[in-house]
């Protein structure tokens, strides 16, 4: 079989079944009429098979990119303004000894325990892939904004590109990159810094609706040099939300605090082994915790109860 087949094959599967190459192979293929309209026999299309089709396909992904940007750009007229970066992670069973990349990191998958590689993927507004990376997978998302630009700038040159990153991405060394490099980009800004704008957001002026429940309001620069702006956003739904977790971490926290108070009336305790069963509940509501005021009653020298204060439940918004 020829690898332009193969290719067939590859790109019909993962537009109509979405399953991995084995599945493709096992179960997918013999149930289509892909065999009377291609003429391969499905025990042709095997998973080796496959995957050795993706190997060819990898060493030609630069012309692959090259040919549908055109593509695109010919029957839609984009101009490819705005790009979308970001990272993800995909995990392996296994050791994989041969694999160079495969490290333990922040899995987005919750399997600490697999060694994994990041994907640094470049999109288009509509969600048309214009370029990927392969990472080590103990690389930050942060350290690979600069690789990135470069490689993008290398194939379509810098004029008229708009980068937009999540708030991982918006450290202060890629930032200055951006703007060393003359670089536009929209990035969200680290929550640490949002505090700095307490006052506006709880200001009623000069806010502006973009859609039903959600505003928005622009603010200069602090340092009145910079030609960065800064977009503030509320949501009424996003405050809805975080209102209702957070009345139920309290609902949550005060059960738990009423059932320690209830064990320790009935059978006194030490108190170090209280202040810790406490501050496991604690720990575990972190949103809930400050709206709780918790004082060991004591006995002799046991603690024989709890006395409970609540404050009463407050959102800002952020």
């Amino acid at each position: 079989m020829d690898w332009a087949t193969v290719a067939c094959i590859l790109s019909i599967g993962r537009f109509c079944a979405q399953g991995s190459e084995l599945a493709l192979s096992e179960h997918w293929y013999g149930h289509t009429a892909l065999d009377d309209l291609l003429g391969v026999d499905p025990v042709q299309v095997y998973d080796n098979r496959l995957y050795r089709g993706l190997d060819q396909l990898l060493a030609l992904r630069e012309e692959l990119f090259v040919h549908l940007r055109e593509r695109y750009r010919t029957l839609f007229g984009t101009r490819f303004e705005f790009l979308l970066y970001d990272v993800t992670s995909t995990y392996f069973e296994g050791q994989c000894g041969r694999n160079l990349q495969a490290r333990h990191g922040y899995s987005r998958d919750g399997r600490p325990d697999c060694k994994q590689v990041c994907i640094g993927l470049v999109v288009t507004t509509e969600g048309l892939p214009l370029a990927y990376e392969v990472f080590a997978g103990n690389r930050s998302d942060g350290t690979t904004v600069a690789q990135i630009v470069e490689l993008m700038e290398k194939k379509y040159g810098r004029a008229e590109r708009i980068w937009v990153m999540d708030r991982g991405m918006a450290r202060e060394e890629n930032l200055n990159y951006l703007r060393e490099r003359d670089a536009l980009y929209i990035v969200g800004t680290p929550k640490t810094r949002l505090r700095h704008f307490k006052r506006e957001l709880q200001e009623e002026t000069d806010w502006h609706e973009v859609e039903p429940g959600v505003q928005v309001k622009f603010i200069a620069s602090r340092d009145g040099q910079s030609q960065e702006r800064y977009v503030l956003c509320r949501s009424m739904a996003r405050r809805e939300k975080e209102a209702a977790m957070l009345g139920q971490q309290r609902e949550r926290l005060w059960a738990k605090l009423m059932k320690i108070d209830a064990s320790l009336r009935k059978r006194s305790q030490k108190p170090e082994v209280v202040e810790r069963r406490i501050g496991r509940w604690l720990g575990r509501n972190t949103a809930a915790e400050k709206m709780f005021h918790v004082e060991i009653i004591r006995g002799s020298r046991h603690a024989v109860g709890l006395r409970i204060e609540q404050d009463e439940m407050k959102l800002e918004w952020g």
